[in-house]
This record gives C-alpha cells, structure tokens and sequence, in this order.
C-alpha cells in the first residue's frame, strides 16, 4: 500500500469513528439513568438549605423524596423531578 493509500484508508477510518462517537454520544443522552439526589446534592441546586427544603416538602410547595429501599431510611428525589420544579419556578416568576 502506497502512502496515498494509507492516508486515505486512515481518513475513511477516522471519518467512520467520528460517526460512531456521534452515534455513542447521541444514545448515551438517550439512554442515561436517572440520577438520584440525596438531601445534600440539593442545596447547591436549588439555593435553600436542607430546613427551607424540608418545610417546602411539608408544605406541599416541593417534591416529595421517595425512599431508596422499602423500609429504609435513605431517602431522594429524582434528579429530573427537581430540575422540573425548578423549569416550574421560573416560568411561574417570569409570569408566564
């Protein structure tokens, strides 16, 4: 194979790996997970501290945490649950 030949083969490889990091990209977003928040992930992402979010959740003004295992103590809120309370915020103070 001819040095032309090589540059082309490792071109047509190199176009065939962006397309399937593309790919993997694409179906990793599709795909994800759902990611669990625990109390002391919240405070960074939503701005109040653990008492406020408490008596928000007695309120009824902020997600309920589920429990992580049947009869267990831990508790958590799903992260894409938090994330729409939040999109709720703010299109509830920006008035529409």
């Amino acid at each position: 194979m001819n040095p032309y030949q090589r540059l082309k083969k490792s071109c047509t490889d190199l176009t065939e790996a962006k397309e399937m990091l593309s790919e993997n990209d694409h179906m990793d977003t599709k795909y994800k997970s759902p990611r669990i928040l625990r109390m002391k992930d919240l405070p960074a992402k939503v701005g109040f501290a653990p008492s406020t979010i408490y008596e928000l959740v007695a309120k009824g003004e902020f997600p309920k945490p589920f429990k992580l295992m049947p009869g267990g103590r831990a508790a958590g809120w799903l992260e894409s649950t938090v994330d729409e309370w939040l999109r709720q915020c703010s299109i509830d103070s920006d008035g529409g």
